[in-house]
């Protein structure tokens, strides 16, 4: 997966010079725009499904994302 990343511009690898075995994946800045969205709705979903799960460990009922979600 890192091969292909990099093949697109999206992540660069960085050797460390103080272990030749050791190699730093950095994100480029040449897709940043595309990843800051990805990242965002994937930071979206994780808070929802946290909001789901604190509420079903308190007992409440909330609508997340369009679906009314409860766990009893």
């Amino acid at each position: 997966m890192a091969d292909r990343l990099e093949r697109v511009g999206v992540i660069e690898r960085r050797w460390d010079h103080a272990n030749r075995r050791k190699v730093f994946v950095a994100p480029t800045s040449r897709h940043e725009a595309e990843t800051t969205c990805i990242f965002a709705e994937l930071d979206r979903r994780v808070r929802a499904a946290d909001s789901c799960i604190v509420s079903a460990a308190t007992g409440e009922h909330r609508n997340t994302g369009g679906r009314l979600l409860a766990v009893t």
